[in-house]
């Protein structure tokens, strides 16, 4: 894998129960790339991304991220892969009683040093809040925020992992279009940082504003 690649696909297939949905797969994103990846509701988009992340084994081909090979048997900690990865899946799971500010802070644990959060980790909460205009919420609990807000203090969490390759699975559902143009603009902050990322959507308006390069997923090839 070049040096600049931190994301790479090499004839990737991967199957539910014998249904294959993604056939001999191959992508490459390289440092400070954008990649938007396209298709309709069941052609393998989300699938593709937790191939990404290392949560779903490839059936054949090779998954590399962030200098690590994914999906072998045994595999790498999670704690490993969440230091180098950060992952939004579309649904969020269950709403647990933490604050806000707590949430996102969830995204710093694996890189602590410690059990407890330090100056540093606070920081990078706060301005991973910032970008995705969760900031003011920070004391809310999880509970008490719409379905948007919730979904922006997610995107915190993950922008927060501060990691080389970040994968957002429709990440702007549920938000309103002046948040997904302010999401789209946190993006294209993290790539000019250096960093990979990944993102599925149905908004061909905000692929076409913000991604430079696009993915369409289509019987299980792109």
């Amino acid at each position: 894998m070049p040096a600049s690649d931190l994301l790479k696909l090499s004839g990737v297939s991967f199957a539910y129960e014998g249904r294959a949905v993604l056939r001999a797969v191959n992508l490459a994103v390289g440092a400070g790339q954008m990649l938007c990846v396209l298709g309709e509701n069941g052609a393998g988009k989300s699938t593709l991304l937790r191939l990404c992340a290392g949560i779903l084994q490839a059936q054949s081909g090779r998954v590399e991220c962030a200098g690590m090979l994914l999906g072998e048997r045994g595999g790498l900690p999670r704690s490993t892969i969440a230091r180098h990865i950060a992952y939004l899946p579309q649904d969020s799971g269950h709403i647990f009683p933490f604050t806000a500010l707590e949430v996102v802070l969830m995204g710093r644990y694996a890189r602590a040093r410690h059990s407890f959060e330090t100056a540093e980790d606070l920081q990078a909460a706060e301005a991973a809040m910032a970008q995705t205009d969760v900031l003011p919420l920070r004391d809310r609990p999880l509970s008490q925020l719409s379905g948007g807000e919730r979904r922006r203090v997610l995107l915190a969490q993950a922008l927060a992992q501060d990691t080389e390759v970040v994968l957002l699975d429709e990440p702007t559902a549920g938000l309103d279009p002046a948040h997904a143009i302010a999401l789209g603009r946190a993006m294209e902050g993290i790539c000019g940082r250096g960093k990979a990322l990944v993102f599925t959507t149905h908004d061909l308006n905000l692929a076409a504003r913000f991604a430079p390069q696009a993915a369409l997923v289509h019987d299980g090839t792109l």
